[in-house]
């Protein structure tokens, strides 16, 4: 910038115009303009936001709003139940350049399908947050709605950067817009 645009500024013609700088300041209009115009911002959060919104809430309100009831009462039993999710037996290790990760999970009157359990890792400096679905690797016997999860995965970072954490899922909800439960586990 110092060296190629900012000396071009000053380089002017007999009439006093910075003809150089005017090209490049056209230049840059011509191929930013496209990506940083509200034209482009309307369009993608039209695609990528207020159609999709418009679409959901259209299946939520199809036959008198049959998915917007089962979704409330979704809701409202997260809502009941949430508060009695436990956690014990919590394990990490490291095994053959892999971090095991296990715990007994407790969801009482909600069921697996009403939850995700997953591994997170917040994100490094330049990097994206990292979020692993763990898996039922077993019901544990004589609970309700209790099971064994786990996950396996690389040790490309830390073992103390993950947290496992359990929210709730709906293939029709927008966690975590629509329903803000979160249990972090302490390990």
């Amino acid at each position: 910038l110092e060296n190629d645009c900012v000396p071009t500024f000053y380089d002017r013609d007999q009439t006093g115009i910075p003809r150089r700088w005017l090209a490049i300041m056209r230049e840059s209009m011509a191929t930013l303009t496209p990506f940083f115009s509200a034209n482009r911002m309307v369009r993608e959060y039209t695609s990528r936001f207020y159609l999709p919104l418009a679409a959901n809430y259209h299946k939520r309100v199809r036959n008198h709003a049959e998915l917007g009831h089962k979704l409330v009462n979704w809701l409202k039993r997260v809502d009941d139940f949430w508060p009695k999710i436990h956690i014990n037996n919590v394990m990490k290790e490291s095994q053959d350049n892999q971090y095991l990760f296990r715990m007994h999970v407790y969801l009482g009157e909600l069921t697996a399908e009403d939850v995700s359990v997953e591994l997170f890792a917040e994100a490094p400096e330049q990097d994206t947050y990292s979020i692993q679905p763990m898996q039922i690797e077993q019901a544990l016997p004589g609970a309700v709605n209790g099971f064994i999860y786990s996950i396996r995965i690389p040790t490309t970072r830390p073992i103390s950067d993950y947290t496992p954490r359990i929210r709730p899922y709906h293939p029709d909800c927008s966690v975590p817009l629509e329903t803000t439960h979160i249990f972090w586990v302490n390990i």
